[in-house]
């Protein structure tokens, strides 16, 4: 299996949430992704401290990617639920 750096990783993860934007930031405890409006700069997810082995390959970026979607999903959701309230 071949690794990915984390240039590639950043690279390949980033352009998976356009339209959105998105930044990933190498820290001590793993990376954080964050995902915002490209042109509000409203922020719509923010995840920390994902370990290495998660962005190492394609296969576990394609998984991380969908668990990040899923998981903007419910973010959606719940955002638009507590404005129907």
């Amino acid at each position: 299996m071949m690794t990915i750096s984390f240039q590639e990783a950043r690279q390949i993860i980033e352009l998976s949430f356009v339209p959105l934007a998105c930044e990933c930031k190498e820290e001590e405890q793993g990376i954080t992704i964050r995902l915002f409006h490209a042109q509000s700069g409203e922020p719509q997810l923010v995840v920390t401290a994902i370990a290495p082995e998660r962005y190492a390959s394609i296969r576990a970026i394609s998984q991380l990617v969908l668990e990040i979607r899923q998981e903007l999903s419910v973010a959606k959701l719940r955002k638009q639920m507590s404005y129907s309230l």
